[in-house]
């Protein structure tokens, strides 16, 4: 009579297998809950930015909020002007023929002021620079922040069936904040009176959706503001000599005619380069989660700078998409490029973007501002005086009087 052997040779490829199995799913298991964590930590952290108030002209506090989670030698080096900007120089120029990069997010959004109250203790509203459009109010709870924290306000209007019956004296298309009110609770004017001219924006709550994408109002440019925040972090760079020149910008007043990022081209005059971090509209075929999205030009970067985020994406195996409507040329021998996330309900209260992308677009940032960008002079201008053109090189051209560096208005990231 034969005997069994449970833990014979014939069961030993099997429970090596089974070892083998159990070993690769605990790898996964691990694996899955590190990613987990890191879009936990991820989503934590932009919930911060997005909570803070900061309608156009009032970026205060949400400029603190960045500059606080900056490395130390990075606040320290930072500077504020008095439109609020907050510039970081990541390197410090003596090349005199390097070309010098600024990347810049904006961290102003769309919003309104007080403008007056009623005797039943209800706001009116006006715009602080370009507001979002008035519908998007309609049914929706906004902040109103005052000196003692935010309030929450509930947007009022007439009923519907009588919203455009014109009363007497009206004009036929009345503005539409005209009927608009914020109820937020008070029992009379004396209540509410001291709210006037405060900052009121759409209630900016971060809102969990499938997978790693997240909604909320116009929550793409504190995306990439917290990308560039990042990125900082990341970087190895540190203000040093010898180098071109290279600065993190983030600017104000977006929504007053770019008033911030023109203040902060004339502070820098980079003589090589500006990125601009955008929020791409989803609907000329990018998708939220796959990856970093740069403009190109007929398919082609539409520059040196472009060229290199395609290249340190391809490098370093970060995702990247492509999409059609990089802007042109902004005079003076600088290049300009657009590079960001991609959203759906672009520029909206419900925009939807993915937290996977705000990492790819951090790791492409510090990998750009690690980059020492040394170069000859910027197409079209002199070598500074004395300095010979190298050999076989013609001198250039005296250059044409052009514009201060700004971008085009239109394009996929408007």
């Amino acid at each position: 009579m034969s005997s069994t052997r449970p833990w014979g040779p014939r069961r030993l490829p099997v429970l090596a297998a089974a070892a083998l199995f159990a070993a690769a799913c605990g790898a996964l298991s691990l694996a899955a809950r590190a990613d987990d964590d890191a879009t936990s930590k991820l989503r934590d952290e932009l919930e911060a930015f997005v909570a803070i108030p900061a309608p156009t002209g009032f970026e205060d506090a949400l400029r603190e909020h960045v500059r606080g989670r900056l490395p130390a030698w990075a606040a320290e080096a930072s500077s504020t002007d008095n439109l609020g900007n907050l510039i970081v120089p990541v390197a410090k120029g003596t090349n005199p023929r390097a070309g010098g990069l600024l990347v810049v997010s904006n961290l102003d959004e769309p919003g309104w002021v007080v403008s007056g109250v009623t005797d039943e203790g209800l706001l009116r509203l006006m715009p602080a620079g370009v507001s979002a459009p008035s519908q998007y109010l309609m049914g929706r709870k906004v902040d109103v922040a005052t000196d003692r924290g935010l309030r929450v306000g509930a947007v009022v209007t007439p009923s519907i069936h009588l919203g455009f019956i014109r009363g007497p004296g009206e004009p036929r298309n009345p503005d539409p904040l005209s009927r608009i009110w914020v109820d937020v609770g008070a029992e009379d004017r004396a209540e509410v009176e001291d709210l006037v001219y405060t900052p009121v924006t759409f209630r900016k709550r971060l809102v969990p959706l499938a997978g790693s994408r997240v909604t909320g109002p116009y929550i793409g440019d504190r995306a990439t503001a917290l990308a560039l925040a990042r990125a900082l972090e990341q970087a190895k760079s540190q203000p040093r000599p010898g180098e071109s020149e290279r600065w993190a910008a983030f600017t104000t007043r977006r929504w007053f005619g770019n008033a911030g990022l023109a203040r902060t081209l004339r502070q820098t005059q980079p003589r090589g380069g500006v990125l601009l971090l955008e929020t791409a509209n989803a609907s000329l075929g990018v998708t939220p989660g796959k990856g970093v999205v740069v403009a190109v030009r007929d398919g082609q970067p539409s520059g040196p700078i472009a060229k290199r985020l395609i290249d340190l994406c391809l490098d370093r195996d970060i995702p990247v998409q492509l999409v059609e409507g990089a802007p042109g040329g902004g005079g003076r021998g600088v290049s300009i490029a657009v590079a960001g996330i991609a959203a759906r309900h672009h520029r909206s209260p419900s925009e939807v973007i993915d937290l996977r992308d705000i990492d790819a677009l951090a790791r492409m940032l510090a990998a750009l501002l690690e980059t020492d960008i040394v170069g000859a002079a910027p197409e079209g201008e002199k070598p500074p005086e004395g300095e010979k053109p190298p050999e076989g090189e013609k001198p250039p051209e005296t250059p044409k009087k052009d514009p201060e560096p700004t971008p085009e208005k239109d394009g996929p990231f408007r």
